[in-house]
């Protein structure tokens, strides 16, 4: 038996169409085949990220610009990241955020959230382990500049540390600028294991399952004159959508 991807109610395997609520199924594997990539079945946005002041080549979605050594070099870094926060997993302690309550007025100024690392750390809010790798500036996405000045990139990586899966997406992560308390929402998301995300092979929305590590690619478009950047972040596996603490991406 499956669950769709909608309803989440058990269907049969080979079915195209939820008996529930009728929405489309993906192919699933059968249990003799082995799926050569974790994706859920979203389609890859058609996004180009390359650092500023390098020339943009023509891309298909599935095709990335070839590896610099600036990229090889950060892939290191997410690897070694990685390998930490898969250290983490299964580990008690790590810095906590749990801090409850009601989601702040949109309108009225945000509470102060605490900061709870910085980049290349590995911290744990509740069920779900979150480390920032990198971050850098992307000169287009979707072939569109920047509308407020430009585009920082940061590469993070999410462990599920829980006993139940949920859905990584634009929604789950925010960022502030610390010196003028303004919040924005990413402009594009990308998953999938750090090679993918570098070939240009990626999934814009995906169903994180449990004990899983992903890497993520997140972009946002922000001021030029932003000076305290922070990725907002929370317990991914917890009912609140409020975010709880904060990672400083300040150099």
């Amino acid at each position: 038996m499956a669950r769709c991807l909608q309803c989440h109610e058990e269907i049969v395997l080979d079915d195209h169409f939820c008996p529930h609520c009728g929405a489309v199924q993906p192919r699933r594997p059968s249990p003799r085949e082995q799926p050569e990539l974790p994706f859920s079945p979203w389609v890859p946005p058609r996004m180009t990220l390359q650092p500023t002041g390098a020339s943009a080549p023509h891309a298909e979605p599935y095709v990335g610009p070839p590896m610099t050594v600036k990229q090889v070099a950060i892939a290191v870094c997410g690897i070694l990241l990685f390998l930490l926060l898969v250290v983490m997993v299964g580990r008690e302690g790590g810095l906590q955020g749990l801090l409850g309550g009601k989601a702040p007025d949109p309108v009225a100024a945000p509470a102060p959230l605490p900061l709870l690392g910085k980049m290349n750390e590995a911290i744990t809010i509740g069920k779900t382990a979150w480390g920032v790798a990198f971050t850098d500036q992307a000169q287009t996405v979707d072939h569109r500049p920047p509308t407020r000045g430009k585009y920082l990139s940061v590469g993070i990586i999410i462990v599920n540390q829980s006993d139940m899966g949920y859905y990584l997406s634009t929604a789950s992560v925010g960022l502030l600028d610390d010196a003028t308390g303004e919040r924005f929402t990413p402009k594009a998301t990308a998953w999938g294991t750090a090679t993918q995300i570098l070939s240009g092979h990626y999934s814009n929305k995906f169903a994180l399952q449990p004990g899983m590590p992903i890497d993520g690619l997140i972009v946002f478009d922000v001021p030029t004159t932003i000076a305290h950047p922070r990725l907002l972040v929370r317990d991914l596996a917890a009912p609140s959508p409020a975010f709880s603490g904060m990672i400083d991406l300040s150099k």
